[in-house]
């Protein structure tokens, strides 16, 4: 995937603008060829950003599914250094509260995320 993108930028400029003598159609050329090149990243980065969170072997709510990437893979981390203890509590949460439960803003979670905050972030 990673080499249609430059692929299809070359193809464009090698096809179209040998035919095209004015300016102002260049620039719509080479500006389709960044919109399409946008869609196919997109379409690629969608397909790579689903985490496979079934290895957890932990319910998972559906909204942690719409983070980004970066949350995602936080949350993934966080919920593999649980203990048995913590992973009992969050089932719990998970079930009493159901779709209002927010791993993110849980207070576990907020600590975690503070005990483990690298020092290259500072």
């Amino acid at each position: 995937m990673v080499f249609i993108l430059p692929l299809v930028f070359i193809l464009s400029l090698v096809f179209i603008l040998p035919l095209v003598f004015n300016n102002f159609t260049i620039c719509i050329y080479l500006k389709i060829d960044l919109i399409i090149i946008h869609i196919i990243k997109s379409i690629y980065m969608n397909t790579m950003s689903q985490l496979n969170f079934d290895l957890l072997k932990i319910p998972i709510p559906e909204l942690i599914k719409k983070y980004p990437i970066e949350k995602q893979q936080e949350i993934i981390e966080y919920l593999q250094n649980l203990d048995e203890h913590h992973i009992k509590a969050y089932l719990i949460a998970l079930n009493h509260l159901g779709t209002s439960f927010n791993i993110y803003k849980s207070n576990g979670f907020k600590e975690w995320k503070l005990s483990n905050i690298k020092p290259n972030t500072l």
